[in-house]
């Protein structure tokens, strides 16, 4: 019984230091006022396709994984990219899903945010939290874009996932992705 109690409380230990891990990405309230804000920001340019005003709130490459792979050319040129390179999937994360601004205005721009995608993401209910990809501290706005079942039936829903970091005191936008 002494053995159990002694087990015991050593779970409890770890729960609670578990606990405090997981919520150590939490947003503080000023930071979560100002990432709204530059997601209000951003959704005003995207809204009003103010091309000049994302390039401007944006970095100066986006993460897209959406964009690789988004026309029947680039779908070709990623088979190839993936049948020639060797550790082609590390490649792939670590350089060609970063999309020069200019090129992501241009190119995957107009695909990703048609007027029925944009209504959607007006609609959705923002959820803010914080997140480290490869040692960079990337804030993110998760919004529903389909409900599971709306899509075909057995499916999960979506969510999409809007990324920024922290630059001189302002938000830049510096990626999209989706989950799943």
């Amino acid at each position: 019984m002494k053995h159990l109690f002694s087990v015991l409380a050593l779970l409890v230990g770890v729960l609670l230091l578990q606990s405090q891990a997981c919520c150590s990405d939490t947003l503080g309230r000023s930071e979560r006022l100002a990432l709204e804000n530059a997601w209000m920001t951003f959704l005003e340019a995207v809204s009003k396709n103010d091309i000049m005003k994302i390039r401007r709130i944006s970095h100066c490459s986006i993460r897209c994984l959406l964009c690789v792979d988004n026309t029947k050319e680039e779908e070709k040129e990623l088979e190839r990219f993936m049948a020639r390179e060797q550790g082609w999937y590390d490649k792939l994360y670590a350089e060609r899903i970063f999309i020069p601004i200019d090129q992501f205005c241009e190119n995957d721009f107009p695909l990703l945010f048609t007027t029925a995608f944009i209504e959607k993401l007006k609609s959705g209910k923002p959820t803010f939290i914080l997140e480290q990809i490869n040692g960079e501290i990337v804030y993110e706005v998760l919004i529903p874009t389909s409900q599971p079942e709306e899509l075909a039936r057995g499916h999960e829903g979506c969510l999409h996932v809007f990324q920024f970091i922290k630059a001189k005191n302002a938000y830049k936008f510096w990626g999209v992705d989706t989950i799943p």
